[in-house]
């Protein structure tokens, strides 16, 4: 059903006592993975990754293939000081915190988004662009979790995303787009003089996808591809399909890095991979 795709554990977890750590979890229809951070200085010690061999199509099947997880994996069944969980969809949208009204969550969705009349709507404040993510998370896995580890937080990945990748370089004039890449799917996000311009994700097939999608954000919002600052976070490599049609047309490609120590151990992962779980501890 699953097939594990990276499985670190350092050494240190054997004298780690997995009560005094916490645990982050990241959900899509494609794939499950989750890190355990030890305390107090929030260092990683286990990393595990399942990518999917069939897409979840619906909530039952994605919910299916989680139990089958937890039930396999001996380190999810401990318990943890704190479960933090991501839910990484595209049932998301950002509003401006002027114009959000908690009343019209259905509305901010409805361009965008085919809302059910039983979907859960949540919602949350991110001050770093003093913006609102408006969500539907994936609720029976959700539940799921809630019987399992009696609470936990949860967000969007659209909220992680800002937040880390804000908090990156606060202070930056440059323009620049940073698209953060999953298997079937990107998300991009694009900063004007370090103003957030547009967030969004696209399903692509193909190669020639990616890049259309790429160029017409940067059409549309004025961004030089000649001047712009692009990078490159996710499941891309430097060897591939995708990085070469976007080399034929953007300047300035890099991928993300970071001087973190405290990623120590987990080098046999590119930097730029795994970018949500991996980063958690710096917000």
């Amino acid at each position: 059903m699953t097939k594990s795709l990276n499985n670190i554990q350092l050494n240190s977890v054997r004298n780690t006592d997995l009560k005094q750590t916490e645990l982050s979890i990241l959900i899509n229809l494609d794939g499950f993975s989750f890190c355990i951070y030890a305390l107090p200085k929030k260092q990683p010690i286990v990393f595990q990754r399942f990518k999917f061999k069939e897409k979840a199509t619906t909530p039952e099947r994605l919910l299916n293939k989680i139990e089958y997880i937890f039930s396999e994996n001996e380190f999810l069944k401990e318990s943890f000081n704190k479960v933090t969980v991501v839910h990484q969809n595209e049932l998301a949208t950002l509003v401006p915190t002027v114009l959000f009204d908690e009343n019209n969550l259905k509305h901010y969705l409805k361009n965008s988004v085919k809302v059910l009349p039983m979907d859960f709507i949540s919602f949350e404040k991110n001050d770093t662009l003093d913006a609102t993510t408006v969500y539907i998370p994936f609720v029976n896995v959700n539940n799921f979790l809630l019987n399992h580890y009696g609470s936990f937080e949860y967000y969007h990945c659209f909220s992680k995303l800002t937040e880390l990748l804000k908090n990156e370089d606060l202070n930056s004039t440059k323009d620049k787009i940073y698209v953060h890449v999953n298997k079937n799917n990107f998300e991009l996000l694009a900063f004007k003089s370090n103003q957030l311009k547009v967030i969004n994700r696209f399903e692509f097939k193909t190669p020639e996808d990616f890049i259309y999608y790429i160029l017409f954000v940067a059409e549309q919002y004025d961004f030089d591809t000649e001047d712009v600052q692009l990078t490159l976070l996710g499941d891309i490599i430097k060897e591939s399909d995708l990085f070469d049609i976007l080399f034929k047309y953007v300047r300035n490609i890099e991928f993300w890095t970071t001087n973190i120590e405290s990623k120590e151990g987990f080098k046999e992962l590119p930097q730029h991979s795994n970018f949500i779980l991996l980063n958690q501890h710096l917000i």
